[in-house]
């Protein structure tokens, strides 16, 4: 006579796990797709890492005055990384790999 409860349970722990996948894995990206453009702040961190480049920093207080000085930029002055790197990014660019 069936269990009314369900089942029995495996003995084997991970049999559940490859049953009950939550997302399905990513297929591999369209070589020709566009890249996507780059953040404000990541145009902002180039160009600042440009002009501190000849003082003897680390990483960590690069990235420190990095963070402070993209907080206290106004809101204007940030679209204006972010829209110059759109304007350079309209285009599709094209893989190294590609004739």
């Amino acid at each position: 006579m069936a269990d009314p409860e369900g089942p029995e349970p495996s003995k084997d722990p991970l049999s559940r796990l490859s049953s009950t996948r939550r997302c399905q894995r990513q297929l591999n990206p369209d070589e020709n797709a566009p890249k996507r453009p780059s953040s404000a702040y990541n145009s902002f961190s180039v160009q600042m890492r440009g002009d501190l480049e000849g003082h003897n920093l680390t990483l960590t207080e690069i990235a420190k005055l990095l963070g402070e000085n993209w907080q206290y930029l106004d809101h204007t002055e940030k679209e204006q990384y972010g829209t110059s790197e759109q304007l350079t990014q309209d285009t599709p660019r094209k893989s190294a790999a590609s004739p």
